[in-house]
C-alpha cells in the first residue's frame, strides 16, 4: 500500500495536484499514538475539537474527519473496542470519510467479523449494502463525483488518464433515480446531508468544456486520490473509496460498471489514434481500458500498425490486454489470433525463466504464430469478404514460418503467392494493408527466398522491408533488426561485402540503442559476421563466430548456410576435420526439401569438391560431379578446381574462361573464376597473361572486399602468383578495403581483438602497425606498407586445396571396369556382365591400364585403391565413397546410416575415432598391401604353398562404428579414458586386418613356420602370436593369428592382424561366428546355441583331418609330400615300343602340368619327367598352353600319365 497522509495533518488548500512533497510519510509519531488513544473527555469537552476537525464539505457525501483522533470518536460507538491500529488502518483506507468507516464497521459486524483479525487490503468487501445505497441516495451528482468514479477503474492516475476520464464523463449518461422503499426509510434516522432533498432527482449534464485541474482539485481535497510518493505526478485511490466510488453509479439493473467501461473504452480508443499518444505515460492505461471495454476492432487496428513493437515499449499493458482476446475473436480475426498467441507465449516464457525484464523476455523468444490458421482453412470467409488484407498477410507470414522450420522453404513461397493473388485479384477488399503489415509480409518473404536459394531475389524483398518499417516505424527494430541482418548475410554470399557491412553496422545501432535482438535475427548477424571475418582472412574471429553458430536457430534449412561457410572456414583454417561429412548428412536432411534447380544445390556441390580436394581425396570429388548440371556456374567452377589439383591446367583454365562466359554470375564467381584463370595460366607457363588474369582477379576482390578467392588457390601456384605481383599497385588499392579487417568485431555485446599479426620485417616499426590508409594515399609510403601487411596475410594462410599431380581421372565408365576388374576373376565374367565381346573387354582394359600408367591388373588393383576408386558399385549426385562407407545393412536388411550409428557413441571416443582414421587410413591401408605382399611372397617361395592353395584376401579396415564400440567396451571395462586420436591404435590393434586361407591345416602349419621364423628379407617383425587352433576359443573359433608391426619411416608403425584361416576354419566363421557372435549384445545367444557352435567346430576340424590324409595321398601321385608313389615313372626313349602320341596342353600347375590327347583323354605330365623338382622349378622350362608335346602314355586303375619322349628322338 502506497504513504498515506499524516492523520493529523491540516487538509490541503485548494489547488492542482499536491507533488509528493505534500504528502510527508504516514508512520505514526508519538504524538499521533496519544492522538490515537480513545477519548476519555465528556462530550461537552470535545465538541470545539471535533468542529474543527470534522468538515461537512466534500465531494463525497458526509462529514470528512482529518485526523485518525476525530475519526475514531465519531465511530467508536459501532466499534469500542478496536485497537488503535486498526482505527488507523481503517481511516487511511477510508481518507477519514465517516460514511465510508461506518459502511466497514457496519459490515464488519454485521458479517461477524473482528475487525482487527481482517487483513487490510479486504477491507473493501465488508461495505454494508445499507449504508452504501444511503451514500449512493446522498451522493451529488457532481462534475467532481462522476471524474472520482470513473478514475476508480484506471490503474495509475495521471494527467493523461485524467483527462482521457474527464472526456468520457460526457457518456457516462444522467445519474439514476435512487431506489425508494424500506431501505431509504431506514435510512432517515442518520440525518439529512446537505442537499440530500434533492440529490436523487440531480440529474446532472455535461456541457461545455471542464476545468479538469479545478475538478482534481476537489478531489485532492476530500482525500479521494492521493499521491504515490515513488512515482512524481502519479496518484492511486485507496480501495475502500474505490469500491464505493464505482458503485455509486448502480442502479437497480447494476448496469453501469459496464456503461462507464464502454465509456472509457471509447474514449481511450480515440485518444490512442492520436500519433503522439504511443509515447506518453497513459498510453498503458489506455490500452488497458480499450480491452477492459471490450473494443476488439481497435486492439486490431493497433496490432496491425505497431505490431510486436507494442510489446518491446508497453510489454505489461500489451501482454494484459491482449491476453483477455475471446477465442472466438481470434478465430474472426488472424490478427488478432497472432496477438493473442505471441502474448501468450512472451508471458509464458517470462514466467518460465523468471523473467521481469521485457527485452530479457523478447530476445528469449522466437515467435511461433500457431494459433494462426491458415489461408486454405479460411476461404469461404476470404470470399465472402469477412476479412481483411491484413488478415490474409497476417496468415500468409505464419505459414512461411512454419514451413521455414519445417524445412519447406518452397511451399511457404507458394502460401505467399496465394496471398498476392487474393488480395491483388479480388474487388471487395475496402482497406489497403497496414504498412507494417506490408513490411514483415516482404520480410518473411524474403528470408524464404533466401533459403529456397534465390539471393538475388531476397534482397529486393528485404530492401523494401527496410524502407516500408522506417517510413512506417523507424522506432521499431523488431523488422529493422532481422532485415538488417539478413540483407548483410544476402548481401556476403553474394560478394557484396561493403553493402553488408552497412547492414551490420545499422544492426548494432539498433542493438545498441534498443538492447534487444530476436533469436533468429542474432543467428544470421552472427553468420554474417562469420562470413565477412572470413573475407578478411581473420580467421580466429570468424571461428569465433562459428563456435556461436553450434545450434542455429533459423530453422533446418539455415544449417545449410551455416555448414557451407563452416567448411569453408574449415580450409581456410586447414582443419577440415568432418566437415565434409558432416555437410553430406545435411544435405542427406534435407534432400527432399531442396530446389531441383538453383544456387543453393550448386553451392553445396561446389563447398563438398571443395572439402574432398582440401583433403586430397580427388576422387571423392569426381563422385560430387558426377550427373551435376554442366551449365552451372558453380559447377564449372568445382570441375576448373579439380582439374587445377591434378595438374591439368589447360582445361582448369578452359573452364574458368567457361564460367567467365556465363551471363548470371555474382561477384564472387567472377573472383573465384579470375583467380583459378591465374593459376591455370601460370601452371601452363604463360606467365604474362597470368599475370594479368591476377590483377582482374585482385579487382574482383577490392569490388567484394573479399581476399577468400586469392586464398582457395592451391598454395604453391597462390604463392608464385602473389610473388609476381609483389610490385603491382593493385595491393595498394585493396589495402585500405582490410585495413581494419585485423580488428574483427566480436558481435553486439563483444568487442575488438587482434587476430593476424603484422609481418615480420627487418624494417618493420612497431609503431606503424597503427597508422591508417586510405584511397586517398594509395601511393604513398604507408599504402606500401599496407600493401606488403596484406600479401603476407595471404602467405600466412596454409594449403586450401591439395594438389595431386599423380592422380589420374577416370570416366564412369573406366571406374565401373576397374571395379568389376576388383571382383570378378576373368575377362569373361567382366565380358559377361557387361554384355560385351572378350575382345572389347580386352582393348578396355589396355586403355584402363594405359589410363593409370600401369601394365597389369594387379598395379591397377593397386592403383584404384591408392586413389580410391575401389570399392564402388555406383556413384550417385551428392553421396560419397565415405559416407556409403559409413553405412551398414542390419540383420533385418534395413540400411542403417552413421546418422542412426553415431548415436550409441560417446562424442569423445567417436571424435577420436574419426580424427585417426581421417590421419591414418591411408597409411592403413598401405601396411595391408605391405602384408599381402609378405605373404605371397611366402608363398612363391614353397611348393606346397603355391598357385591356389593358399587364398590371400585384400584384408579390411575396421569399420568405424565396431571400432568405436570396441574401444567403448575396453575402456568401460578398465575403467579408463583416452583423450588422443593415437591412442586408438593402442587400445584396438586389429583396426587393419589381412587374411590368408589355406586349403588344410598342412599348407596352414608351412605358411606359419614360413612366416614366423624371422629368416625374410623384410623388415616386418612379429608382435605376437595367437594360437587358436591348437587351444580354440570358448566359441569354437579355430584359427591362428599374427600381429605384424609395419614400420614407416614417417609415421608411427602400424599393427596389422593377419589372419591363417583354413577352408573349414573359415566355413565355420562364415556359418556360426557371423550369425551368433557379431551381432554382440544385440543377440543373446543361449546355451544350446554356444553348443551347436561348439559341435560344428570340431566336426568342421575332422574334416580338416581328412583333407589333410587325402592331399597326402594325392600329393604322392603328383611327387608331393612324404608318401611314396605307387610305382616309379621314367622317360622312355623313342626307340621303346611303346607308340608315341601328340597332346595338347590345357593347364599348367606348379607341381605339375594337365595335357589332353586328340580324343579328350586327359592325363598328367609330372615335373620330374620335364627335368625339373617342385622345389626349383625354372619357369622359362614351362611350356605354355596350346603347345603340342610328344608322349606315351602310361595307365593304370587310378592314374594316367603322360611321359614325354626324349629330345634325342
Amino acid at each position: 500500500m502506497h504513504d498515506s497522509p499524516d492523520p493529523d495533518a491540516p487538509p490541503p488548500s485548494k489547488g492542482p495536484l499536491p507533488s509528493p512533497d505534500l504528502f510527508p510519510s504516514a508512520t505514526p509519531s508519538s504524538a499521533d499514538q496519544t492522538a490515537l488513544r480513545p477519548d476519555t473527555r465528556s462530550p461537552g469537552d470535545c465538541a470545539d475539537d471535533l468542529a474543527t476537525e470534522v468538515s461537512d464539505v466534500g465531494v463525497l457525501p458526509g462529514e470528512r474527519a482529518t485526523t485518525a483522533r476525530s475519526f475514531t470518536a465519531c465511530l467508536s460507538d459501532i466499534a469500542p473496542d478496536l485497537p488503535t491500529s486498526s482505527w488507523k488502518s481503517l481511516f487511511l483506507q477510508t481518507s477519514g470519510h465517516l460514511l465510508a468507516g461506518r459502511a466497514v464497521l457496519t459490515g464488519a459486524d454485521a458479517m461477524g467479523h473482528d475487525l482487527s483479525t481482517v487483513k487490510t487490503g479486504r477491507y473493501s468487501d465488508l461495505i454494508a449494502s445499507e449504508v452504501l445505497s444511503r451514500i449512493r441516495r446522498q451522493a451529488p451528482d457532481s462534475p467532481e463525483l462522476r471524474l472520482a468514479h470513473l478514475l476508480t477503474f484506471m490503474r495509475t492516475i495521471n494527467s493523461d488518464t485524467i483527462g482521457i476520464a474527464a472526456t468520457a464523463m460526457s457518456r457516462l449518461g444522467p445519474l439514476a433515480a435512487p431506489p425508494e422503499g424500506p431501505v431509504a426509510a431506514a435510512s432517515d434516522d442518520e440525518g439529512p446531508a446537505a442537499g440530500d432533498s434533492d440529490a436523487g432527482a440531480s440529474q446532472f449534464e455535461v456541457s461545455g468544456p471542464l476545468d479538469t485541474a479545478d475538478l482534481t482539485t476537489h478531489l485532492v481535497e476530500d482525500g479521494l486520490p492521493l499521491p504515490e510518493l515513488d512515482r512524481a505526478g502519479h496518484h492511486t485511490i485507496p480501495p475502500v473509496l474505490r469500491t464505493i466510488l464505482r458503485r455509486l453509479y448502480d442502479a437497480a439493473d447494476r448496469h453501469s460498471e459496464s456503461r462507464s467501461r464502454r465509456a472509457l473504452g471509447a474514449t481511450s480508443a480515440e485518444w490512442l489514434r492520436a500519433p503522439a499518444a504511443y509515447h506518453l505515460d497513459g498510453f498503458d492505461e489506455a490500452l488497458r481500458q480499450v480491452a477492459d471495454a471490450g473494443d476488439w476492432s481497435t486492439l486490431t487496428e493497433l496490432w496491425s500498425h505497431r505490431g510486436h513493437a507494442l510489446m518491446f515499449d508497453h510489454f505489461d499493458s500489451t501482454i494484459e490486454a491482449y491476453s483477455k482476446v475471446p477465442e472466438v475473436q481470434a478465430h474472426r480475426s488472424a490478427v488478432l489470433a497472432e496477438a493473442l498467441g505471441d502474448c501468450l507465449q512472451a508471458a509464458d516464457i517470462g514466467r518460465r525463466l523468471g523473467l521481469s525484464d521485457p527485452v530479457t523476455v523478447l530476445n528469449k523468444v522466437n515467435f511461433e504464430h500457431s494459433g494462426v490458421p491458415t489461408l486454405s482453412s479460411q476461404m469461404d470467409r476470404i470470399d465472402d469478404g469477412e476479412v481483411t488484407v491484413d488478415d490474409i498477410l497476417i496468415m500468409a507470414i505464419a505459414s512461411m514460418r512454419r514451413h521455414r522450420v519445417l524445412g519447406q522453404p518452397e511451399q511457404g513461397r507458394e502460401a505467399a503467392q496465394s496471398a498476392q493473388e487474393l488480395f491483388h485479384g479480388r474487388h471487395n477488399f475496402h482497406t489497403a494493408p497496414s504498412r507494417l503489415c506490408e513490411a514483415r509480409f516482404h520480410l518473411e518473404l524474403g528470408i524464404n527466398t533466401m533459403f529456397i536459394g534465390d539471393i538475388a531475389g531476397s534482397l529486393q524483398l528485404l530492401r523494401r522491408s527496410i524502407i516500408i518499417t522506417e517510413l512506417a516505424t523507424a522506432s521499431s527494430p523488431y523488422l529493422l533488426q532481422p532485415a538488417n541482418a539478413y540483407s548483410a548475410v544476402a548481401h556476403a554470399m553474394l560478394g557484396n561485402g561493403p553493402s553488408s557491412d552497412v547492414h551490420l553496422r545499422h544492426f548494432d545501432e539498433l542493438m545498441d540503442r534498443t538492447r534487444f535482438s530476436s533469436p533468429h535475427a542474432l543467428s544470421a548477424y552472427t553468420l554474417a559476421r562469420m562470413i565477412r571475418a572470413m573475407d578478411a582472412l581473420d580467421l580466429d574471429s570468424a571461428n569465433d563466430f562459428s563456435m556461436r553458430l553450434a545450434d542455429p536457430a533459423l530453422g533446418h534449412h539455415s544449417w545449410i548456410g551455416v555448414a557451407l561457410h563452416r567448411s569453408l572456414l574449415g580450409i581456410l583454417r586447414g582443419d577440415v576435420g568432418i566437415e565434409d561429412k558432416r555437410l553430406q548428412q545435411i544435405i542427406d536432411t534435407n534432400r527432399s526439401t531442396l530446389p531441383e534447380a538453383g544456387i543453393l544445390r550448386d553451392c553445396l556441390r561446389f563447398s563438398l569438391v571443395c572439402l574432398h580436394l582440401a583433403q586430397g581425396q580427388t576422387h571423392l570429388a569426381q563422385n560430387v560431379l558426377f550427373d551435376a548440371d554442366s551449365d552451372s556456374v558453380y559447377i564449372i567452377l568445382s570441375r576448373a578446381n579439380l582439374h587445377l589439383t591434378i595438374g591439368e591446367y589447360g582445361t582448369a583454365a578452359h573452364l574458368a574462361n567457361r564460367a567467365l562466359s556465363q551471363k548470371t554470375l555474382d561477384l564472387h564467381a567472377k573472383a573465384s573464376a579470375r583467380a583459378i584463370q591465374a593459376a591455370s595460366l601460370l601452371g601452363s607457363g604463360v606467365d604474362d597473361e597470368a599475370d594479368s588474369a591476377f590483377v582482374d582477379a585482385l579487382e574482383y576482390c577490392r569490388i567484394t572486399a573479399s581476399l577468400v578467392p586469392v586464398a582457395m588457390v592451391p598454395k604453391s601456384l597462390r604463392d608464385r602468383l602473389i610473388r609476381r605481383s609483389s610490385a603491382v599497385a593493385h595491393w595498394d588499392l585493396l589495402a585500405p578495403i582490410f585495413a581494419d579487417s585485423t580488428r574483427s568485431h566480436d558481435g553486439p555485446e563483444g568487442s575488438h581483438h587482434t587476430s593476424v599479426p603484422p609481418e615480420p620485417s627487418a624494417s618493420h616499426d612497431p609503431d606503424d602497425s597503427h597508422d591508417t590508409s586510405g584511397p586517398s594515399d594509395p601511393s604513398g609510403t604507408h599504402a606500401q606498407r599496407s600493401g606488403e601487411r596484406l600479401r603476407h596475410r595471404l602467405h600466412s594462410v596454409g594449403e586450401t586445396l591439395r594438389t595431386r599431380a599423380d592422380h589420374t581421372l577416370l570416366s564412369p565408365s573406366q571406374r565401373q571396369l576397374l571395379a568389376l576388374l576388383d571382383t570378378q576373376s576373368s575377362v569373361s565374367a567382366i565380358a559377361a556382365e557387361l554384355s560385351l565381346v572378350e575382345g572389347t573387354v580386352k582393348n578396355k582394359l589396355s586403355n584402363l591400364y594405359a589410363r593409370l600408367g600401369v601394365r597389369n591388373r594387379r598395379d591397377a588393383l593397386a592403383r584404384g585403391y591408392e586413389y580410391g576408386y575401389l570399392p564402388l558399385d555406383r556413384w550417385p549426385s551428392l553421396t560419397s565413397f565415405a559416407d556409403r562407407a559409413w553405412t551398414s545393412t542390419s540383420s533385418s536388411g534395413e540400411v542403417e546410416t552413421e546418422a542412426r550409428k553415431v548415436t550409441r557413441m560417446s562424442a569423445t571416443v567417436r571424435e577420436l575415432v574419426d580424427e585417426a582414421y581421417e590421419r591414418r587410413e591411408s597409411t592403413w591401408r598401405a601396411a595391408l598391401e605391405t602384408v599381402n605382399d609378405w605373404v605371397e611372397a611366402a608363398c612363391s617361395g614353397s611348393a606346397l604353398l603355391s598357385g591356389d592353395r593358399v587364398n590371400i584376401g585384400r584384408g579390411r579396415i575396421k569399420d568405424r562404428m565396431r571400432t568405436g564400440e570396441k574401444l567403448r567396451r575396453k575402456l568401460a571395462d578398465a575403467n579408463d579414458e583416452i583423450h588422443e586420436a593415437v591412442e586408438v591404435e593402442n587400445q584396438v590393434i586389429d583396426v587393419a586386418g589381412a587374411r590368408a586361407v589355406c586349403r588344410t591345416e598342412r599348407e596352414q602349419s608351412a605358411l606359419w613356420e614360413i612366416l614366423t621364423d624371422g629368416n625374410d628379407e623384410s623388415n616386418l617383425s612379429v608382435a605376437e602370436v595367437r594360437d587358436y587352433s591348437a587351444h580354440p576359443k570358448p566359441s569354437g573359433y579355430r584359427g591362428r593369428h599374427l600381429i605384424v608391426e609395419v614400420p614407416f619411416d614417417a609415421e608411427p608403425s602400424v599393427l596389422v592382424e593377419l589372419q591363417l584361416r583354413t577352408i573349414m576354419q573359415d566355413a565355420w566363421c562364415v556359418l556360426a561366428e557371423e550369425h551368433m557372435f557379431k551381432p554382440g549384445q544385440a543377440l543373446k545367444s543361449d546355451a544350446q546355441q554356444e553348443r551347436l557352435s561348439v559341435i560344428l567346430s570340431g566336426l568342421l576340424d575332422q574334416a580338416d583331418v581328412v583333407a589333410g590324409y587325402i592331399a597326402d595321398d594325392v600329393g604322392a601321385y603328383l611327387g608331393m609330400g612324404n608318401a611314396s608313389p605307387p610305382r616309379t615313372i621314367s622317360p622312355i626313349d623313342a626307340a621303346d615300343d611303346v607308340p608315341s602320341i601328340e597332346v595338347t596342353i590345357r593347364e599348367l600347375n606348379h607341381s605339375y602340368v594337365l595335357a589332353a590327347d586328340e580324343v579328350g583323354r586327359h592325363g598328367i605330365i609330372r615335373l620330374e619327367n620335364l627335368g625339373l623338382t617342385p622345389e626349383n622349378p625354372e619357369k622359362s622350362a614351362f611350356p605354355h598352353p596350346g603347345d603340342k608335346l610328344q608322349v606315351r602314355m602310361d595307365e593304370s586303375n587310378t592314374t594316367r600319365y603322360f611321359i614325354p619322349v626324349s629330345e634325342q628322338h
